[in-house]
């Protein structure tokens, strides 16, 4: 808790330093650590210490001031925390495994989340790949302080002061800003021995889904990475074709396939492990874009899928998010014995999914208006819409019919019960009760 409070302090004391920079001052003080950034760095220098605090230093500076820097600038800056956030990989990386001081992963995860409206331009989808990995990741050495290797060496806790001295001192690297920086950075790996790398990142990633900024870019690679339309292959080093007869090199290609079907699908339902905390914590902020995602999601459960085995895979976490969402907005309804699940749409649209089959049934198109709310009949025969904001309520017949053998698929048509124009009316749907909305979500 000290370690905590301390660190709270260390940063108020450098943001007020940050505060009292002018552009000039800032100008000098980025040109004079820039080159020190890790991404610049050959391999054996990018954990010194003197790299850490240039990207101490170049990251906060250009999370606040951005507009003072150089395309070429962000771009270093960017690298090197996807170079930081990159360490300790967990076991379905294809990278191999790099080691830097925890502090130094600590710093990445801050600087991703505080300046990721900079970021964005630049490595936006690696950084929230690689969050979502580390926000969901249970190996150990993603987990406290003595798991990592021990700091590098020159890494001390003593202040450490500019590799070359500033050509005015006092206006380019104000002492106080110094001495704040260093206490930082050191404060920063002492709050690992309290809080997890995992705790950390699912923080980074509850801050940049509520950026208004950022959450359609967001909300996209969350969905690519749930549909698996965003493979975890592309990190994989290519394969060289053997010789003929080259019968181990074949086994081994085939082993090195199965691992990675298996890493894609362990990062998928990590991704999905992502949405249930989402929805659990900020359920507000994914309103907007909830039925992209819950099409995403319905994407996951396709039973053609390798047998139906990544189904299979995916079920329990599936069936924790979707028991959330109905529970959470009242727009979203589930039919457990027909296996259906009804999303109402900002535009006024019910888009109705079988859960089977992974499919999108059908679209019921009436509201012009958003969709309040939805409601199955207990039999499922039934589904009442409603719209406050045009004050209509719509009772739908989407129940199997002896035509819907016929015509699978079909839209089903609107009931002749539509109740309009009165305000606070209730939609029950013929004695379906409000307690029904609290039924278990339970996928078969």
């Amino acid at each position: 808790m000290r370690s905590v409070e301390l660190r709270h302090a260390v940063r108020t004391l450098f943001d007020a330093a940050v505060v009292r920079l002018s552009d000039e001052e800032t100008i000098a003080l980025v040109n004079e650590w820039q080159q020190h950034l890790p991404s610049l760095q050959p391999e054996a220098d990018q954990e010194s210490r003197t790299a850490a605090l240039s990207l101490f230093l170049c990251g906060y500076l250009a999370a606040e001031k951005y507009s003072l820097f150089s395309t070429s600038a962000l771009t270093d800056i960017t690298k090197s925390i996807s170079l930081y956030l990159h360490s300790a990989y967990p076991q379905h990386s294809h990278h191999a495994p790099v080691h830097f001081h925890p502090s130094y992963l600590i710093l990445a995860i801050d600087l991703s989340s505080r300046g990721f409206h900079v970021w964005q331009h630049y490595m936006a989808v690696e950084i929230l790949r690689r969050l979502f990995v580390l926000a969901t990741s249970a190996r150990k050495e993603l987990m406290a302080t003595t798991t990592f290797p021990p700091p590098a060496p020159g890494i001390s806790s003593s202040p450490v002061k500019p590799v070359h001295s500033s050509p005015s001192p006092s206006k380019s690297n104000p002492s106080s800003l110094s001495r704040a920086t260093s206490a930082s950075l050191v404060t920063t790996g002492a709050v690992t021995s309290t809080t997890t790398v995992s705790a950390v990142a699912r923080n980074a990633v509850l801050a940049i889904a509520g950026r208004e900024e950022a959450r359609g870019l967001f909300v996209m690679t969350l969905g690519m990475e749930i549909t698996g339309t965003s493979s975890l292959s592309g990190d994989r080093p290519s394969s060289t074709t053997g010789g003929a007869g080259d019968g181990a090199s074949a086994s081994a290609a085939a082993g090195g396939d199965k691992d990675s079907k298996d890493s894609v699908l362990e990062h998928r339902k990590a991704v999905l492990q992502i949405l249930a905390f989402l929805i659990r914590k900020r359920p507000l902020v994914l309103l907007p874009n909830l039925p992209k995602l819950l099409e995403a999601v319905v994407k996951s459960l396709d039973p053609n899928s390798t047998g139906g085995k990544d189904r299979d895979a995916v079920l329990d976490t599936v069936t924790e998010i979707l028991g959330h969402v109905v529970k959470t907005f009242p727009s979203i309804d589930f039919h457990v014995s027909s296996q259906r699940l009804a999303v109402g749409t900002s535009e006024g649209t019910i888009v109705m999914y079988d859960l089977k089959t992974a499919i999108r049934l059908y679209v019921l198109e009436a509201h012009k208006e958003p969709i309040t709310a939805c409601s199955f009949s207990p039999d499922g025969r039934r589904l009442v819409t409603l719209s406050l904001k045009e004050s209509v309520a719509l009772v739908w017949k989407v129940g199997s019919s002896f035509s819907s053998f016929f015509n699978p698929g079909a839209p089903p048509r609107q009931s002749s019960r539509t109740i309009g124009g009165i305000g606070g009316f209730q939609c029950r749907g013929g004695g379906h009760n409000d307690d029904s909305r609290n039924t278990q979500v339970c996928l078969i």
